[in-house]
């Protein structure tokens, strides 16, 4: 049932992670590795839906808004400084 966002956000995860390899982000592991989390706990999340089991409206909501207002702060934030400093060179 929520599937179809983990398989809608994966393509904008490789299209970024292909950003920072392609500028020699420093950070790129660690911002793979933020990425396979979100995905990984998407998806079991997911899971549990499709299997018939509930799960919690609250918990859902407060990992996915924590996880993109954390990333975008710690992970995105960093790589736009990063790539706007290529830039400027």
């Amino acid at each position: 049932m929520a599937q179809p966002g983990a398989t809608t956000i994966e393509p904008h995860f490789a299209e970024e992670e292909a950003l920072m390899r392609r500028h020699d982000f420093p950070n790129l592991a660690t911002h793979q590795a933020a990425h396979k989390v979100f995905v990984g706990r998407f998806r079991e999340m997911s899971q549990t839906l499709e299997a018939g089991r509930k799960v919690d409206a609250g918990e859902f909501f407060d990992f996915v808004a924590g996880w993109f207002k954390e990333h975008m702060r710690d992970h995105d934030g960093p790589r736009a400084w990063f790539l706007k400093l290529k830039q400027a060179d």
